[in-house]
């Protein structure tokens, strides 16, 4: 079997030693080199010394490319590291702003942390002052109408009176207490006395206080100034022979009569009949008239302050003493005491409008406030 098998596989395959040529013989490598020719060799040299000048040039414009991009590269280098210490300059900067930033921050935070504790202080005490808004408001009142009160007594503005009760009477409307209201009540009544006060013209009073000062050292005592009788006219020399023509009696008796005449005016001249109602005004030295005119001046000026200060008592008794100083020391027949006299009477007219209501109703009702509270 193994015998069939092998010739059929011998039989199927070609025959390859019949099909190949027959080799040739070796020749040896110095038999071939002289077989080439000549030109070709010629031919392979200058085709290398191309190549090397080719790759001479191209090795020439590699490096040249090169070096360009080497310029290049530099350039940017130099560039990039301007631009680095650039971008450090301003990290620096960036950095010291960020840190200055961070202490305000921090500062900030602190003052915002001072801030939330005044704020919780204020709240602390805006409730504890809520809690007890009432008397927190009549104190403040009570704080206006003092201060309103003396400034009334002292300057006598009732315009600024006025205007600290309305703004006392406009605080207490928040609050509804029935205490509070008898305190408004209060100050009602008295805005409406101040509104009621008559206007007093105090500067034309102390005017004619002035001028009734100035003519005092011009007022005439009590028997400086004689009062004055009422003489016949006697005829003169000449018309003594016409009248004793027209009566029919002797010039001489006519003459005497007339001598007689005239000689009686002349010592009556010297000689007058007065009534002195006051007999000490007749006994004063003339040394003591300087006291007297400056005790009436005293008067007047401390009436004058009295005015100016609204003190009604105080003005009435300095004008009732400074008149009867002048009824009893100066002559009540002179024009010029007359005038003083009357001066002083207008003044003590117009006292009773000096004096001012007072705030008492006021202060009243809010202490009574407080003392119920």
């Amino acid at each position: 079997m193994t015998d069939s098998n092998d010739s059929k596989k011998d039989s199927s395959q070609p025959n390859v030693n019949s099909s190949l040529p027959p080799n040739k013989p070796f020749t040896p490598f110095e038999q071939q080199e002289k077989r080439r020719s000549a030109p070709g060799m010629a031919l392979l040299w200058l085709v290398i010394v191309m190549l090397a000048v080719a790759a001479g040039a191209g090795a020439f414009v590699l490096n040249r490319k090169f070096e360009r991009h080497d310029q290049q590269l530099a350039q940017q280098v130099a560039q990039a590291d301007a631009q680095n210490a650039e971008l450090r300059a301003k990290a620096d900067q960036a950095a010291s702003a960020t840190a200055t930033l961070n202490t305000q921050v921090i500062q900030l935070q602190g003052k915002l942390a001072d801030a939330e504790a005044h704020s919780q202080a204020l709240q602390q005490q805006y409730q504890d002052l809520a809690s007890n808004r009432d008397d927190w408001t009549v104190a403040e009142v009570e704080q206006i109408l003092s201060s309103a009160s003396q400034q009334l007594q002292l300057t006598g503005n009732v315009q600024l009176a006025l205007f600290a009760l309305q703004s006392a009477y406009e605080r207490l409307a928040a609050t509804n207490g029935p205490q509070v209201v008898v305190i408004r009540k209060a100050i009602a009544s008295d805005i409406d006395k101040l509104k009621s006060t008559p206007s007093t013209d105090l500067t034309g009073l102390a005017i004619k206080l002035d001028n009734a000062i100035d003519q005092i050292d011009q007022l005439p005592l009590m028997g400086e100034a004689p009062i004055a009788q009422p003489r016949a006219q006697a005829a003169e020399p000449a018309d003594s022979a016409s009248i004793a023509a027209a009566t029919g009696e002797p010039c001489w008796k006519v003459l005497w009569r007339q001598i007689t005449s005239g000689i009686g005016q002349q010592l009556s001249s010297f000689v007058s009949v007065r009534r002195i109602d006051n007999a000490d005004a007749m006994l004063t030295s003339p040394d003591q008239d300087y006291f007297v005119r400056q005790n009436v001046k005293l008067r007047l000026l401390s009436a004058r302050l009295s005015l100016m200060s609204r003190s009604e008592a105080t003005l009435k008794s300095d004008l009732q003493a400074a008149d009867a100083a002048l009824g009893r020391y100066f002559d009540p027949s002179s024009k010029k005491v007359q005038t003083v006299r009357e001066l002083l009477k207008q003044v003590d007219a117009a006292s009773p409008a000096v004096s001012l209501p007072n705030l008492n109703a006021s202060l009243a009702a809010v202490h009574q406030f407080k003392r119920g509270g």
